[in-house]
């Protein structure tokens, strides 16, 4: 069993997350370790490329706004405000988004198997289950541990289609917990 300071804080905690996989727990089957991704806002390297379009994107349908409301077209008005909604969300909304999405993701390791909670959804796989395993290294001890598909080296985003328990401390040490675990 991996020594886990969460798993420690974990067992005495009482929130919905933890309620929520103690349900989805099977009969004799024991969490050894918890985690949750990085919290806080994450810069990620699609951002290099993200956040300057959003500031033009964003800056170019302020300025279109801006002289439809002093010109007084209404149709204008109209036809620019998603625009204008789909900015905000691309240059701020998407980081507080990432941030709500990561805030309500847990995962777990049982006796069995493989436990990620991302809000309401679910995903388990039993070791027995999972294929290929990869790791993608990130600064200071942390990174993200793929199964069972390839692992893309474009990977930015929280809504990766490939499983994987993202953004966690000292994930060389989890990744060969795993691989002893796939093996016996």
């Amino acid at each position: 069993m991996m020594d886990n300071q969460i798993l420690d804080n974990f067992k005495e905690d009482n929130s919905q997350l933890k309620q929520q996989l103690y349900q989805c727990l099977l009969t004799g089957e024991m969490i050894e370790w918890v985690a949750q991704p990085k919290q806080g806002i994450l810069l990620r390297k699609n951002d290099g490329c993200m956040i300057p379009f959003s500031l033009v994107w964003g800056g170019f349908v302020l300025l279109w706004e801006g002289f439809a409301i002093l010109n007084q077209h209404t149709f204008f008005i109209i036809f620019g405000f998603p625009f204008v909604l789909l900015g905000l969300y691309i240059i701020l909304g998407r980081f507080f988004h990432d941030l709500y999405k990561r805030k309500n993701t847990i995962y777990a390791l049982s006796n069995l198997r493989l436990i990620l909670k991302k809000g309401a959804k679910l995903q388990t796989y039993f070791y027995t289950e999972i294929k290929n395993l990869k790791i993608v290294s990130h600064r200071k001890g942390r990174g993200s541990i793929f199964f069972n598909e390839a692992v893309e080296q474009k990977y930015n985003s929280f809504e990766s289609p490939n499983p994987c328990f993202e953004q966690i401390e000292d994930a060389n040490r989890l990744y060969r917990t795993i691989q002893q675990k796939i093996k016996n």
